[in-house]
């Protein structure tokens, strides 16, 4: 009898095909979802380390370039955050049609990256604005981040509009003003104006991040 009795239990506990079938399944869910969670996971993790990459590279770059930028940064004004300016650039590149690139290339070629940068001329901010020019583009605060990007890119579009789209010109426009570019039937070749395009142009050139936008750099 005691026999037949721990036999008994045995059988109980054995599952019925079906019931292993579907024990193997929950189980093979269970470890996809686990798998998943761990592809997230390092999803997260490489974005992080490249956002890091990224910040670091862009602050060398705004030190290197800030010796070149006409009035340096004032005493103790630090390059803006990559995050900050890149949610900026994002929302004036979608808002007026302007490549991020195209933008980010100007930003770093007038200030190296730093909103309250000062020309000798009295242009402000991250995209070196003069003070006619952003009252007229409606920035009140000329060193609020949000306000000059959107205020430069703005001049950028309506430039882009002007010349068709040719960058020579437009950047040409942007450095000298459009009254040079007119008289001259193209960019000026003042070496001011004949480097800034060259640098500009050769920062948009070298990007070799994801496609921007189907059509050519607008």
């Amino acid at each position: 009898m005691c026999c037949c009795f721990s036999f008994s239990l045995s059988a109980q506990n054995v599952l019925a095909p079906a019931e292993q079938i579907s024990a193997i399944a929950q189980q093979q869910k269970s470890i996809t979802i686990q798998q998943q969670s761990i592809e997230r996971h390092r999803e997260v993790v490489h974005k992080q380390t490249v956002l890091q990459s990224a910040a670091f590279d862009r602050q060398a770059r705004s030190f290197e370039l800030a010796a070149n930028v006409i009035g340096a940064p004032p005493s103790g004004c630090a390059a803006v955050s990559p995050l900050l300016l890149d949610r900026a650039v994002q929302e004036a590149a979608t808002s007026y049609n302007v490549a991020p690139i195209l933008i980010n290339a100007v930003i770093q070629q007038e200030s190296g990256g730093y909103p309250c940068a000062v020309s000798e001329k009295g242009a402000m901010g991250l995209m070196q604005l003069m003070p006619a020019t952003a009252a007229e583009l409606g920035a009140t605060e000329p060193f609020n981040v949000d306000q000059n990007v959107s205020a430069g890119t703005r001049l950028l579009a309506e430039l882009m509009q002007r010349y068709s789209g040719d960058l020579n010109r437009v950047l040409g426009a942007y450095n000298a003003g459009p009254a040079a570019v007119d008289r001259f039937g193209g960019p000026p070749a003042f070496p001011e104006t004949v480097n800034y395009i060259r640098s500009v142009l050769g920062q948009i050139n070298s990007y070799t991040g994801p496609k921007l936008f189907d059509s050519p750099i607008r």
